[in-house]
C-alpha cells in the first residue's frame, strides 16, 4: 500500500490453476481480522455507486475490504494525498480503501462485489459520508 494514497489493488491468483473442476482463490485477511458479517452487493451494468468517504470508526471500515467476484467496474479514488486516480478492476480483484479516500464506482458490466465486515452492519451508525 502507498501510505500517501489509502488504497491499493490486488489481483487474487488461483491456488490450483490446473485443476479441471475449475479455480480456487484464497483471500488471506490482514491477522488479527475477525469476520462477523459478509455482505454481497450485486450491481446492473452502468450504475453508479458509492460517492462517499469513511471515517473508519466502524472497524470495518478500517480498512474496507471489497473483492470483485464478477465482472468489471470502474472506481474513481481521491486518495490521502489529494490525487484523484481512476482504476479498472477486473474479475478477482481486491481493494483496500483506508478512512478518509473518497471512492465512487461504476459497474462497466454486471457485477457482484463481496464485502467482509468486522461487525454487523448498523443502518444508525454507518460510518459513510456522502461527498
Amino acid at each position: 500500500m502507498n501510505p500517501e494514497k489509502g488504497f491499493k489493488v490486488e489481483k487474487l491468483q488461483p491456488v490450483n490453476p490446473a485443476d479441471p473442476r475449475g479455480a480456487t482463490l484464497q483471500w488471506q485477511f490482514p491477522p488479527g481480522w475477525e469476520m462477523a458479517q459478509i455482505t454481497n452487493y450485486y450491481r446492473h451494468a452502468g450504475q453508479q455507486f458509492g460517492q462517499h468517504v469513511h471515517h473508519g470508526t466502524d472497524p470495518s471500515k478500517n480498512p474496507e475490504l471489497l473483492f470483485l467476484a464478477k465482472g468489471r467496474m470502474a472506481v474513481t479514488l481521491v486518495g490521502l494525498d489529494g490525487v484523484t486516480e481512476e482504476v479498472t478492476l477486473e474479475e478477482h480483484d481486491t481493494l483496500t480503501i483506508w478512512p478518509g479516500v473518497k471512492h465512487s464506482m461504476k459497474a462497466l458490466t454486471d457485477v457482484l462485489i463481496i464485502e467482509p465486515r468486522r461487525t454487523h452492519f448498523d443502518p444508525e451508525s454507518p460510518d459513510t459520508v456522502p461527498c
